[in-house]
């Protein structure tokens, strides 16, 4: 019987009966309702649910700063899998395999579905970082009357409407209070301080083949959207980036494409942004900050320490990128992901290809490197004594600061002796996990931290380029700060192993290399680069084929999922055999081999050249030839159809076709090679994705073992 309406379970078939019957079934019950949504207890947790119309039986949990991410109640067994797996949502129904039109009519109607989702969220977004700017302006210090109960719950069905955007709603907090104050039965007690990841913007992500029209449609949402809207768009390169400012040009926005300091200052153009970007990008690689050291500061009236800076075109981009007011499109690549420059915050971000495999990364240690023998362990000082002579002049005063209160060096030094002992064992998590304690840990990354931070700041602006390759050939900062990459990998599962969410004895997210001997000589910590992207800012992903799971768990969102695959329209053949590897047709320099290989050499790019000719007399809409790299120089080199390069015929590497549209209406594609990594490069992968995972075996209906990954929150 209900504990709320008043209906019996054989007659009323309402949806809000059904609701609160599955609330009913798993322990709930509702406590108030209105503008059809419920305040309710489920699992003795405050939850606001949605009892009515396309999103009915959604609920998402209530914390002091608003509702959480969206959740079903008829599928909780789907949801736990799906958030244990990297917070990949189900794709929509239509899976089927369609032809060109239709696939293009679905993408139509798919794109305007998340447009109706997205543009809502984005004015409110707007509008609240608006009101905040507005709230820090004018300096206010009391806070509005919590509002009514009606205005509570109407903001609450908004809520759902807007497909769980917390952020739609600036005073949310205050409609909490306004719960608190009005609803009985709630207390402040009941909620959690924060929602954690739950405050993420849910991101959508259309996978449909190329070729149905994915950048026409991204287009016509950008246009859609309110004016002021900052919108960043990422594409896998610069040359793609490139090209979507082309798409872009018949808007009326500001459209920028943000270039890096090696880039060229426009497309095709010699000149680079900075003209010291080799000493950038090394300076970068050893951790140092590049614009204090080399550039310096911008601002009017400052002394500008590159003799560059007048005319630096990075400097430049920089400088408007800063200044810019109002809306635009803002084109970055994906290498940005992870670090953006200083735009004004996006109230929209759309990723043009799947990201997944730019944020994997492997951070390398010798073992050396947990002893007195590594060269960042001679800028430690000795208890009580005074700091020892460092590898470099420029290297900067590393006496102990306040934050290394919980360890001493030598503790410190005492530690990684026994964790490299813990590592070199048979099973190096549970060894590790057993005998020493988190604290110790985290105290000696502390320390280390705090040693980083010094040598970070420590080298002199405006160094001559001489002294400054110098330095970097002897800093130890590099060296340091893989080994805080390492310890905390280390510290991250040991504290899974402590807790009990992980049962296993060897690590996930570190692997290790030995000599013949079976002695350990160098660890390797494996991660997910973390994207600068606010939590609360919508996300729409493109791609053809991408993995929803690997997507989700690199944005760290959770993903809708939009699927459209087209029948195939042309013939594939496929030829067998190694002879056209990279090893056949590219020689290797300073490796001589015999008149018999030099030979099938030359045959093998006069049988290319026949064939290409063949192909291109055959297509009148014109031939793509896509290789490796190291193909597509040598051909270069050699002229091998020189004469046809242009419409007839278009030669690119692998790591420059994705997402280019130019290459859509050729005739015939030649593929030469294929992109296949080793091994031990997709274990790599694996472990950055699951590298806090615990591999948890389930009986099928067949017998078998049906296994899955779960990774804690």
């Amino acid at each position: 019987m209900s504990r709320h309406f008043s209906f019996d379970c054989h007659e009323d078939y309402t949806e809000a009966a059904h609701i609160e019957a599955l609330l009913l079934l798993r322990g709930g019950r509702i406590l108030d309702a209105a503008s059809g949504v419920a305040l309710a207890l489920l699992d003795e947790r405050p939850v606001v649910v949605r009892l009515e119309g396309r999103r009915s039986g959604n609920y998402a949990l209530l914390s002091k700063t608003g509702p959480g991410t969206i959740k079903q109640l008829s599928d909780q067994q789907f949801l736990e899998w799906a958030e244990a797996d990297g917070g990949a949502a189900s794709a929509r129904p239509d899976q089927q395999v369609v032809d060109l039109a239709e696939g293009e009519a679905r993408l139509r109607e798919v794109m305007q579905a998340i447009q109706d989702e997205v543009v809502p969220q984005v004015s409110a977004l707007i509008a609240a970082r608006a009101q905040e700017l507005n709230a820090t302006e004018e300096g206010r210090e009391t806070k509005p009357e919590p509002p009514s109960r009606s205005a509570c719950f109407e903001a609450l069905a908004a809520f759902f409407a807007m497909g769980g955007y917390s952020g739609s709603f600036p005073a949310m907090a205050g409609i909490v209070q306004g719960l608190l104050k009005d609803v009985p039965g709630i207390t402040l007690d009941l909620l959690p301080a924060v929602t954690g990841s739950a405050d993420s913007a849910t991101a959508h992500l259309a996978l449909a083949t190329p070729g149905t029209g994915k950048t026409r449609s991204v287009v016509g949402l950008i246009d859609a959207l309110p004016t002021e809207a900052v919108v960043a768009v990422f594409q896998p390169t610069l040359k793609k980036a490139d090209e979507f400012a082309r798409d872009m040009a018949a808007s009326s926005r500001p459209v920028h494409v943000f270039r890096g300091r090696g880039a060229p200052v426009q497309e095709g153009a010699s000149e680079r942004m900075c003209r010291r970007h080799a000493a950038a990008a090394e300076l970068a690689g050893k951790g140092y900050p590049v614009k204090s050291i080399l550039c310096g500061s911008s601002e009017p009236g400052a002394v500008a320490i590159c003799p560059h800076a007048a005319g630096c075109a990075y400097v430049a981009q920089m400088k408007t990128l800063k200044d810019h007011v109002g809306g635009g499109v803002f084109i970055l690549t994906h290498a940005s992901l992870t670090q953006l420059p200083a735009f004004p915050a996006p109230h929209l971000v759309i990723i043009d290809e799947d990201p997944s495999a730019s944020l994997p990364q492997a951070i390398t240690i010798q073992v050396e490197a947990l002893g007195m023998a590594a060269d960042w362990a001679t800028l430690l000082p000795d208890d009580g004594d005074e700091p020892k002579p460092r590898k470099s002049l420029q290297e900067c005063d590393c006496a102990v600061s306040d934050e290394t209160d919980d360890a001493t060096p030598s503790s410190v030094m005492d530690l990684l002796e026994r964790l490299r002992d813990g590592l070199a064992c048979p099973a190096p998590l549970q060894e590790i996990a057993t005998s020493i304690m988190v604290e110790e840990i985290e105290a000696a990354l502390k320390m280390l931290r705090g040693l980083e931070r010094k040598l970070r700041g420590g080298l002199k602006p405006g160094l001559p380029e001489q002294a400054l390759r110098e330095h970097l050939a002897v800093t130890a900062l590099p060296d340091l700060q893989s080994l805080l990459v390492v310890l905390s990998a280390i510290l991250d599962e040991v504290r899974l192993f402590v807790s009990g969410v992980i049962d296993r004895s060897d690590f996930n997210g570190l692997s290790f290399r030995r000599d013949a001997t079976g002695e350990l000589r160098s660890i390797t910590a494996h991660r997910l680069a973390r994207p600068a992207i606010k939590a609360d800012v919508p996300m729409i992903v493109l791609d053809g084929t991408a993995d929803p799971v690997l997507v989700g768990r690199a944005l760290r969102r959770r993903m809708v999922v939009s699927k459209i695959d087209l029948r195939r329209q042309g013939e594939v053949v496929q030829c067998i055999g190694r002879g056209f590897g990279t090893g056949s047709l590219v020689p290797i320099p300073g490796y001589q081999v015999s008149a018999k290989i030099a030979a099938e050499r030359e045959q093998l790019w006069q049988g290319l050249d026949t064939v290409l000719r063949r192909e291109v007399a055959a297509a009148p809409a014109g031939v793509l030839v896509v290789s490796t790299l190291a193909v597509e120089e040598e051909a270069r080199r050699r002229g091998c159809c020189d004469d046809l390069l242009g419409m007839p015929l278009a030669w690119t590497h692998f790591g420059a076709v994705r997402g280019i549209n130019a290459f859509t209406n050729r005739q015939t594609i030649i593929l030469i090679g294929r992109k296949q990594p080793p091994a031990s490069a997709v274990e790599a992968i694996a472990r950055a994705y699951f590298a806090h995972g615990v591999i948890a075996g389930a009986s099928r209906p067949d017998g078998g073992q049906a296994w899955r990954v779960a990774v804690p929150r």
